[in-house]
């Protein structure tokens, strides 16, 4: 399940986290661009060795298992992985491992052609990133709040990959019903979405068009409705 169990009454937010949202929203850009560009390069290489998809799918299982296997427990499964990103302070040597292993084990099981989606991975990684700055600001300033940073981050990373400020935060806030990270959860996808487009321009969802030869922008906007007339 996708839903977010808060483990407060409310996420907290102080005038005092406003820099650090900032932080985490372009951090979340630049992950964001690099997690795209790093889909459309595993593809690029999968279509030029030509490795049909029932090898290729069985080779990226292979890996991911294996590397599970070497992993703690909390890595056999990331809704579980996610809500203790949520939930706990997780040391740092953790929470970096959680964050390269999904980072890399996303971007070869999609390029492997492998039915799968790119949104809930999106909200792990930002989970991860949330944790990061959470900590940061706790060695910082002595205070923090673990929940709303690793559910702002969700919201970040997933805007940095779709390029949907708005409906980034509408998803995240439905997930929640917590008016107080609607806020925060504005700043940082601002952000995000701001520096990930400078970056690499296009949501993923555009370049996954374009790298299957759709290009909307070129596109004829005729459509069948425009040549139907209609009468009185």
């Amino acid at each position: 399940s996708l839903d977010i169990q808060m483990h407060q009454s409310q996420s907290l937010f102080f005038a005092r986290d406003i820099p650090f949202y900032l932080l985490l929203g372009v951090i979340a850009g630049l992950v964001g661009a690099l997690f795209n560009s790093s889909i459309i390069g595993g593809l690029t290489v999968n279509r030029k060795l030509k490795i049909p998809v029932t090898l290729s799918c069985a080779m990226a299982g292979l890996i991911t298992g294996v590397t599970m296997l070497y992993l703690p427990p909390l890595f056999h499964n990331f809704a579980g992985l996610r809500e203790a990103l949520l939930a706990q302070h997780l040391d740092l040597n953790t929470v970096l491992l959680s964050f390269a292993t999904l980072f890399g084990l996303t971007v070869l099981a999609y390029s492997s052609g492998a039915p799968g989606g790119l949104f809930a991975p999106s909200l792990t990684l930002g989970a991860c990133l949330g944790q990061l700055i959470s900590l940061l600001q706790l060695h910082l300033t002595g205070a923090t709040n673990l929940e709303t940073f690793a559910i702002v981050g969700m919201g970040a990373v997933f805007c940095a990959v779709a390029r949907v400020p708005m409906t980034s935060v509408i998803i995240i806030f439905e997930m929640t019903t917590d008016f107080n990270v609607v806020l925060p959860l504005m700043i940082s996808c601002v952000v995000a979405h701001l520096v990930a487009h400078r970056l690499n321009p296009g949501s993923i969802y555009d370049q996954l068009l374009q790298f299957q030869g759709i290009n909307i922008e070129a596109s004829d906007d005729t459509s069948i409705a425009n040549n139907i007339a209609v009468a009185r």
